[in-house]
């Protein structure tokens, strides 16, 4: 079979994406009309994450260069119900976390369910607050999770009254 992805042409064979996911076992299996199609559009993907994804589906391996790429694989991912790329790019993900993107990726945990990478962001939260709290994104912390940590018996700190000053910034910010 041949997968279209905005125009690029993706030859595979049905067997091996019927293994690695079960919507294209579905497809191939049950009467529907990618059954027997020669030609599948997939919409709605970006052809450099389904690359990624027909990478994995063929060698169980990843060659992931940034955030912004994994999640658009993470997407294709999801879509597809390749589970096992798709903790992988959780972990690829996990390993890029920073002080200065922890919110961020703490959002993307959040939209995509990711159990690991919102423990992790949060952790990273917690074990370097006083930096975090000196950030730019830290005064874009949605008041909800600031309340989380300030209340957190976990955070690590040189002194209880960076808690206090990363407070008064985020109050001063966000009047």
């Amino acid at each position: 079979v041949v997968l279209i992805v905005d125009g690029e042409r993706f030859p595979a064979h049905k067997a091996v994406l019927a293994a690695a996911s079960n919507v294209f076992k579905a497809m191939f299996t049950r009467e529907m009309k990618e059954k027997h199609a020669e030609e599948i559009i997939l919409s709605s993907l970006d052809p450099r994450s389904w690359r990624v994804a027909m990478q994995y589906i063929y060698t169980a391996q990843v060659d992931i260069d940034n955030e912004e790429t994994a999640l658009l694989v993470l997407s294709s991912a999801r879509m597809y119900q390749l589970e096992t790329l798709e903790h992988f790019v959780e972990s690829f993900l996990i390993s890029r976390l920073n002080v200065c993107n922890c919110f961020v990726m703490l959002g993307h945990a959040e939209r995509y369910d990711l159990v690991k990478l919102k423990e992790a962001c949060e952790n990273t939260m917690e074990e370097r607050f006083e930096e975090m709290a000196a950030s730019p994104a830290f005064l874009q912390c949605p008041v909800d999770l600031l309340k989380k940590l300030v209340q957190s018996g976990n955070l690590i700190l040189k002194s209880e009254i960076a808690v206090f000053d990363a407070v008064m910034r985020w109050i001063q910010a966000n009047e």
